[in-house]
């Protein structure tokens, strides 16, 4: 239901010459929609698939049709369709007129983070660590969405660049209960981090990508408070950001271990027995998670057990979990003495029925009909 309306929007805003096709077409792996000057229209699929379409190259009353509707572009070169997750992108010329017109199309992803929800929804701190393009901000706002909605936690999101939640300051419904701090040019992320702290007093605080110290020693400070941290970081796995100087602060720090002639001697242990480094403080994140693939993660629910044992050269095997189709309720929910915590794969309600749930109490808002 949620696609099939932004899909809507974004067809409102775009040339009937494009749209009268979406009808012959598969729009349910779309990412993107090329309008350029003199070319056919394109819109291109997951896969890597281009469709072009009609044999009527687009014309300048065609970027027109789309730019009467975002004055802002005028002088921007991006924006956001309201209340979605779609953006506008704008090609110009040397003199500064559009050429070109790029429709990113953005969905809501539900049920990737569901095999790891009874983790999410622990009273910890959590960080993510993938690469980039593996999906780390969408984990993020599944995140938000979860321990809002379902936990009833006061949860604010650290969004200056509004990556997170999108361009528009009318936030999707499913975000209805998510709050959210955003920054002019120039503003730093450790400053938006205590601000949303001193204006919202929330539960959890959601941040992506920490990148500095400063931002580091904010979060410890959040901690310290006993605010609940979510966030990302750039990385491969939990091991290249223990090699990070700038960064493994944030999983207890890294140091060297020195040992004389006369304790090697004392205690008879060679020198390729003992281990070369040591963490230095306790981790400010109690958890960690590795983003492998859009669906697939690698748990480890103890961050000093898991930094200390690589330390140590035998590290312990995380627990590999792989997102799949869910129901919207678990049938073990029936029972109200079930202990949540008590079994790793016990989920909470789905994303798919939170997000089903959020329209069905926001069509008012939306001004839109829907029909159970």
């Amino acid at each position: 239901m949620e696609s099939e309306t932004d899909m809507e929007k974004l067809a409102a805003i775009l040339p009937p010459k494009v749209t009268n096709h979406f009808k012959h077409l598969n729009m349910s792996d779309v990412v993107e929609i090329t309008l350029d000057m003199g070319r056919l229209p394109e819109i291109r699929h997951a896969g890597g698939r281009i469709d072009c379409v009609g044999n009527i190259p687009i014309l300048w009353r065609d970027l027109s049709f789309v730019c009467e509707k975002f004055p802002q572009l005028k002088n921007e070169s991006f924006c956001e369709v309201p209340e979605t997750l779609h953006r506008i992108k704008t090609a110009k010329d040397s003199q500064g007129k559009i050429i070109g017109i790029s429709c990113s199309v953005g969905r809501f992803v539900t049920d990737s983070i569901d095999c790891i929800s009874d983790v999410a929804t622990k009273d910890k701190n959590i960080l993510y660590i993938g690469r980039k393009k593996s999906g780390k901000t969408t984990k993020l706002r599944e995140t938000a969405i979860l321990l809002s909605t379902q936990m009833n936690k006061n949860v604010v999101v650290v969004d200056p660049y509004r990556d997170i939640l999108g361009e528009s300051d009318a936030l999707h419904p499913v975000l209805k209960n998510v709050k959210r701090v955003t920054g002019n040019e120039g503003d730093f992320k450790k400053d938006l981090m205590l601000e949303a702290r001193e204006i919202y007093n929330p539960d959890v605080i959601i941040v992506d990508e920490i990148t500095t110290r400063q931002e580091i020693q904010v979060i410890k400070t959040l901690v310290a408070d006993g605010v609940k941290v979510v966030a990302s970081v750039l990385g491969t796995n939990l091991e290249s950001l223990m090699k990070n100087p700038i960064l493994f602060d944030m999983i207890g720090g890294i140091k060297t271990v020195t040992f004389s002639e006369n304790e090697e001697k004392e205690e008879n242990v060679l020198r390729a027995d003992r281990p070369e480094f040591t963490r230095i403080h306790q981790p400010i994140f109690d958890t960690v998670i590795e983003i492998l693939s859009v669906n697939m993660f690698s748990i480890y629910e103890d961050t000093v057990e898991a930094v200390d044992s690589i330390l140590q050269r035998c590290p312990i095997d995380p627990d590999v979990r792989k997102a799949g189709p869910v129901n919207f309720f678990d049938e073990r929910y029936k029972d109200s003495n079930f202990d949540v915590n008590s079994k790793k794969d016990v989920r909470v309600k789905s994303m798919k029925a939170i997000i089903q749930e959020s329209f069905f109490h926001g069509a008012s808002w939306m001004g839109q009909n829907f029909i159970a």
